[in-house]
């Protein structure tokens, strides 16, 4: 004879939980870990500013505040890009002292080789 036991109302609830936001857990638990892996990468080597925001993007399919913070993210980077772009370079700066290139031309090395034969 099988014992026809009632199941536990936790269980039950935790199951259904469970079922209803697998997904849910699924993508939270890739999206830190990926996230964390990201994190650590900042003092140790390897692409954290590639990681990091992957790791976001990934929470942000299924959590807002992920979402608000890629979005965070996304505009300062390209404010950064912007800056990075429009930045005035100073122009080379060319040493040609008149002293150095009279004491050449007074011993007789032009361009680096002598006129004496």
């Amino acid at each position: 004879m099988t014992d026809h036991r009632p199941a536990d109302p936790g269980s039950v609830r935790l199951r259904r939980w469970l079922h209803r936001n697998s997904k849910r857990v699924l993508v939270a638990t890739v999206g830190f870990v990926v996230l964390l892996i990201g994190l650590a990468m900042v003092p140790l080597p390897g692409p954290a500013l590639l990681v990091i925001p992957a790791g976001l993007a990934i929470l942000a399919t299924q959590f807002r505040w992920a979402r608000r913070l890629l979005d965070a993210v996304r505009a300062r980077t390209g404010q950064a890009v912007q800056r990075f772009r429009h930045h005035d370079r100073p122009a080379p700066v060319v040493d040609e002292s008149p002293q150095e290139d009279d004491a050449r031309h007074e011993s007789g090395i032009v361009g680096g080789h002598s006129d004496v034969a």
